[in-house]
C-alpha cells in the first residue's frame, strides 16, 4: 500500500498504490500533500549499490498559502526530490517548497511572506552528527529563484525517520505569487566520526537544467537575500 503523510500536521494513512504521485487533501487539516510510496516498501539501508533516484509529484495549486490560491489557473506546483546514496540519507516524502503569508511580520502597511517546506526523511546505516538540505526554487517562467539551505546539527541515529520544518523569509510578493517548482536534496552530511560527504553536483545540475539551461554550479550555493531581490 502507498501512504499519504500531511506536510502540515503530520497525519498519515494508507491509500491504494494507484494514487502514488497524486495530490491528496488531508482529512484533518485540509492541507494538500502528495501520495508517496510506503516507507516499508522502500529499501531501508544505504548500501553502496543503490542507484540515485529522482521522484516528481504535483504539489499545491499556484498561489500563496494562508492568503489566496490562484483560482484562475489550473497550474500546480512541481515538487522534485533527489536521493543520492552517497550522502547516506533519503527523503520519505515527495515534499516541496511552498510560499505562505507571514502574519507574524505583516501589518496594515506592509506584508511579509515565507518560503516553507515540511518533509520526512530517513538516515542511512551510518550515524551522523549534522545534515544539510537544500531546496532550489523556480518560478512559473522556469527561472531559478533562490537556493534555500537548512542545516540540522544533532545526533542522528542510523535507520531512523525524522520530520523537518523550515522557513525562509521572502521579501517580494511577486516572487511569492510566481513560485512554481522546487528541487530538494541532501547537500552534505557529517558522519559521527567527522567525515564530511557531499552530494554529486552533476546529478543536481542535470535536474535543475530541466527548468533552465542557464542554471550553473554556482547557483547551487545559497546567497543572502536582499529586499531588492
Amino acid at each position: 500500500m502507498a501512504s499519504f503523510q500531511c506536510p502540515q500536521c503530520g497525519h498519515s494513512q494508507a491509500v491504494e498504490d494507484k494514487h502514488v504521485g497524486k495530490s491528496a487533501t488531508c482529512p484533518k487539516c485540509k492541507t494538500q500533500g502528495v501520495v508517496a510510496e510506503s516507507p516499508d516498501s522502500q529499501q531501508s539501508d544505504d548500501s553502496g549499490d543503490r542507484e540515485p533516484r529522482v521522484r516528481r509529484a504535483q504539489g499545491e495549486p499556484l498561489g500563496i498559502s494562508g492568503l489566496l490560491q490562484n483560482k484562475e489557473s489550473s497550474l500546480k506546483q512541481e515538487w522534485v526530490v533527489i536521493d543520492d546514496p552517497q550522502v547516506m540519507a533519503r527523503f520519505l516524502t515527495v515534499s516541496g517548497v511552498t510560499t505562505t503569508y507571514d502574519s507574524r511580520r505583516s501589518s496594515e502597511y506592509s506584508q511579509s511572506f515565507l518560503y516553507r517546506v515540511r518533509h520526512q526523511w530517513m538516515s542511512g546505516s551510518v550515524p551522523l552528527s549534522a545534515i544539510e538540505f537544500r531546496f532550489l526554487t523556480f518560478n512559473v517562467w522556469g527561472n531559478h529563484g533562490r537556493t534555500l539551505c537548512a542545516s540540522y546539527i544533532k545526533d542522528i541515529k542510523p535507520l531512523t525517520k525524522y520530520w523537518e520544518d523550515s522557513e525562509w523569509r521572502l521579501f517580494s510578493e511577486n516572487e511569492a505569487w510566481e513560485h512554481s517548482a522546487s528541487i530538494g536534496y541532501v547537500a552534505r552530511v557529517r558522519t559521527a566520526d567527522g567525515k564530511v560527504i557531499e552530494a554529486d553536483a552533476d546529478l543536481i545540475l542535470r535536474e535543475a537544467k530541466r527548468f533552465t539551461e542557464k542554471f550553473t554550479e554556482a547557483d547551487l550555493e545559497p546567497k543572502a537575500p536582499t529586499k531588492d531581490s
